[in-house]
């Protein structure tokens, strides 16, 4: 992402898998909670529940303000498209959404982009810039494809604005949807495990970092949508990442997952998520090829969030699980017992910071130790 009026790049990547992973419902209760339907004529209700107001102007939506504003609605909506996605907002000009925001602290922003053609403009051909409180969110952005964006920024009480702007005289730019949503507390802890070739030293300062969220994946289990994850998030199946020869096996849990105090909570993931793993299969496989590794692709230059689940479901007995963690190569935890510190199915999550400067993959790689 290129710098534009003295903005600040995104500090650190946010990416989100679950390696040992009921249906839940959204007991979070958002202190700011902005769902809002731009363009719209009329409030848009999802499957999860939740209502999208239009973006006009009303007692509890946000100040929008725009030189050369259009909305364009979409004609002749297909029944495959949400209704939240069949208007959009489209500005030829600069514009900006001003939020009034309640609870400091770190909130999701979520950007919808539905890309649709009306007999004035087709979205794809959109090329635009968002700045949010002082950050380069999206730079020369345009997408043919619906794509969602979430980032996780930490905001002070007072206005908050979200500004979009074409990307040159000869372009426009859209969005279709914004949500600004208060993060509970303790989602984002400001300390993680930062790994380096050399050494595994203390990040400090987390929660102030601006996050964008790239991958949340749910290891060995089904896709999970935002209508059965308390925080309306959407997790991903791992098959598609995870690398040829790996030696798994799926194990899954319909029993009750445990949650401490001050730890790992529903909030942070949800009961869907650790209620499946993938565990390491031995069966057939030599020493050396006996590991699970995923791989991502990302952009170099960044450091990066890496947050692990675990929630032994898998063992018989305590102390049979001992690994090793690395993420592109470096080792990040060493003999992890999993069972002294997820056992009885306990929800756990472990944070980690890494570069990546010169690869394009993100490789996280489990390898077992063997117990003595």
């Amino acid at each position: 992402m290129a710098d534009r009026r003295n903005a600040n790049h995104l500090t650190a990547g946010f990416l989100c898998f679950a390696l040992l992973t009921t249906l839940s419902s959204a007991i979070f209760s958002p202190p700011d909670n902005y769902l809002i339907a731009c363009g719209a004529s009329s409030a848009a209700t999802l499957d999860d529940g939740r209502t999208f107001l239009p973006d006009h102007s009303g007692p509890s939506r946000p100040t929008f303000r725009a030189d050369g504003h259009r909305v364009s609605p979409l004609h002749n909506p297909s029944h495959d498209v949400a209704t939240l996605h069949r208007a959009a907002s489209i500005f030829a000009c600069p514009c900006s959404y001003e939020f009034e925001i309640k609870n400091k602290g770190v909130h999701f922003i979520r950007l919808h982009f539905y890309p649709f053609a009306t007999p004035d403009y087709d979205l794809s051909y959109a090329r635009f810039h968002v700045l949010a409180s002082g950050f380069t969110l999206l730079s020369d952005f345009g997408t043919s494809t619906p794509l969602l964006k979430e980032y996780l920024i930490n905001l002070d009480e007072g206005k908050f604005n979200i500004s979009f702007a074409p990307a040159g005289r000869s372009f426009f730019g859209f969005v279709n949807a914004i949500e600004v949503v208060s993060a509970p507390k303790g989602l984002i802890l400001d300390v993680a495990r930062l790994v380096n070739p050399s050494q595994i030293t203390k990040f400090d300062g987390l929660s102030k970092q601006a996050m964008e969220t790239l991958y949340r994946i749910n290891v060995g289990g089904p896709k999970v949508t935002p209508f059965n994850d308390t925080l309306w998030r959407r997790w991903v199946p791992d098959l598609e990442y995870l690398t040829p020869g790996s030696s798994s096996e799926i194990v899954t849990f319909s029993g009750r997952i445990k949650y401490q105090k001050y730890g790992a909570s529903r909030e942070v993931a949800p009961d869907n998520v650790y209620n499946s793993a993938r565990a390491m299969n031995s069966s057939g496989v030599s020493g050396a090829d006996y590991n699970m590794t995923w791989e991502f692709p990302v952009a170099s230059g960044y450091k990066y969030l890496v947050r692990m689940h675990f929630c032994d479901i898998a063992s018989m007995a305590l102390n049979q699980l001992y690994f090793n963690v690395y993420i592109n190569g470096n080792l990040a935890y060493g003999d992890f017992d999993l069972s002294e510190s997820a056992g009885q199915m306990l929800a756990i999550l472990c944070r980690l910071c890494c570069g990546c400067q010169c690869f394009g993959a993100l490789k996280h790689i489990d390898w077992p130790v063997q117990a003595e």
